[in-house]
């Protein structure tokens, strides 16, 4: 802790035994965020990749860098890849010919769900760390 520039002594032992299971939480954090399902490889092995190339190109993320120096990821409202309909109906086709790409989707949101809730929960104990430190520090 004092590389952190918190002194041994400026944090109470409550604060301290907080911080060591926060930090010992990181390594399953990452390990749960990290695991990817099948869902996204099995619809772009099914997708015909001048269709992705497409839609990469002009519906690309837009990524900022907040003051804070954290990076957002978003998507773009609306889009429109401009491809013509015989393209799209044979993108479909195959999409839709994907044997259990609908059972891929389901289990992908569900992912999603717990990561979310992990993210929340996460969130939520770096913040009362971080207002323990701050009440044991002042």
């Amino acid at each position: 802790m004092v590389d952190s520039g918190i002194g041994r002594d400026s944090v109470g032992l409550a604060t301290r035994s907080k911080m060591a299971a926060y930090y010992a939480q990181v390594p399953q954090f990452n390990e749960n965020v990290l695991l990817i399902t099948a869902y996204k490889e099995n619809v772009r092995r099914a997708m015909m990749y001048s269709v992705q190339h497409r839609i990469a190109e002009l519906c690309a993320d837009s990524v900022r860098t907040l003051p804070t120096g954290v990076q957002s990821v978003s998507m773009p409202d609306h889009c429109r890849a401009g491809l013509d309909s015989r393209t799209v109906a044979i993108a479909v086709a195959r999409l839709k010919a994907s044997d259990g790409l609908d059972l891929d989707l389901t289990r992908q949101l569900a992912d999603l769900d717990q990561k979310l809730a992990l993210f929340h929960r996460y969130a939520k104990l770096a913040h009362e760390l971080r207002t323990d430190l701050e009440s044991d520090n002042s």
